[in-house]
């Protein structure tokens, strides 16, 4: 599954995780959030252990992505005197192998996907041209 959110978001999440580790929610069979962080029972949540290594996941790759890393990438790139069409075939290969991975989820994973990329409307716009575009079977 792929996600994009805000620096905002991302702070709500890392927040929440630490907030069900601290709480030993994971463990409280009774609570509302244990049913969803189950799946409705379909496997156990996250232990502590877990949520430690998936915290440290969502830091590293969050990290990853600073401004000071992208201000020195940009000034390698400036200074190899790249151009922007130089790495069209390094986007092009990462961008259809994020296509793959979602069209291989199934439609939750694409629709979502497109909800994130698109937001609700632009993505139900699509598709209602897409079931019009489908062939439709001949009634007797």
């Amino acid at each position: 599954m792929l996600l994009s959110v805000s620096t905002r978001e991302f702070a709500t999440i890392l927040a929440a995780l630490r907030y069900w580790q601290a709480n030993e929610r994971n463990t409280a069979s009774e609570a509302v959030e244990y049913d969803i962080a189950s799946d409705g029972g379909q496997f156990e949540p996250l232990g502590n252990d877990e949520i430690d290594a998936l915290c440290e996941q969502l830091n590293v790759r969050a990290t990853a992505t600073s401004e000071e890393q992208m201000a020195r990438l940009l000034e390698k790139a400036d200074a190899a005197g790249l151009e922007p069409e130089d790495l069209d075939e390094i986007v092009h290969e990462f961008a259809a192998s994020i296509a793959a991975d979602v069209n291989n989820g199934g439609l939750d994973d694409q629709i979502r996907y497109l909800i994130d990329g698109m937001g609700v409307q632009q993505t139900e716009r699509q598709l209602d041209e897409l079931i019009e575009r489908q062939p439709r079977e001949e009634e007797e």
